[in-house]
């Protein structure tokens, strides 16, 4: 499963950002697909031991942006997701990345 190489990646990354802070809680926004229960499965294991470790989670869904084929229109979602102004199909132009930490901070 290729998210919890990214996740990790992304973890590890964060850890080393945040060394010697107080991190008890942390905010997050998942790429479409991402399992939540493998995001906080990868952070127990990575950030067991360190100063982030007990931290809690806030995991939200992270909203890309797609292109409409038919109409043109650019508008939030994902990959399957129709136009909402025509109904048709469309083409992501920004996809977030499996995990985006945006906030974070002691207890």
């Amino acid at each position: 499963m290729h998210e919890r190489g990214a996740v990790g990646l992304a973890v590890d990354a964060f850890l080393r950002d945040t060394a010697g802070m107080a991190i008890g809680r942390v905010s997050a926004r998942l790429g479409p697909g991402v399992d939540p229960e493998v995001v906080r499965q990868v952070w127990e294991h990575h950030a067991g031991g360190s100063h982030a470790e007990g931290a809690s989670l806030d995991l939200r869904p992270a909203i890309g942006a797609m292109l409409c084929f038919s109409c043109g229109a650019e508008y939030p979602g994902a990959k399957l997701d129709t136009c909402p102004h025509c109904g048709g199909s469309g083409l992501p132009v920004v996809v977030p990345p499996e995990l985006a930490i945006y906030d974070w901070g002691p207890s």
